[in-house]
């Protein structure tokens, strides 16, 4: 019962100690835009890109390319693992 009140406790500070995040929003000349967040308490760099891409630009004739491409990166093929 101890072990779970510390596992709820431990769960929760992090979620309580979130005030406010400071977003600034960086752009390039090419109009690129970007959202920048820093916290100097967590020493990693995390970055998530997002873009259009995909089976979305599929044309008609290649359509299923992007997902034999992507299976063959994920599992590879033949004598090749993914890793080769």
């Amino acid at each position: 019962m101890i072990r779970a009140i510390f596992l709820a406790a431990a769960l929760a500070l992090p979620l309580s100690a979130r005030a406010e995040i400071d977003i600034t929003p960086v752009s390039t000349p090419s109009g690129l835009t970007a959202w920048l967040v820093q916290e100097p308490d967590i020493p990693f760099v995390a970055l998530d890109l997002v873009f259009l891409g995909g089976t979305v630009l599929d044309s008609d004739a290649k359509s299923g390319a992007v997902t034999l491409m992507t299976a063959l990166l994920e599992e590879g093929a033949g004598d090749m693992n993914a890793q080769a």
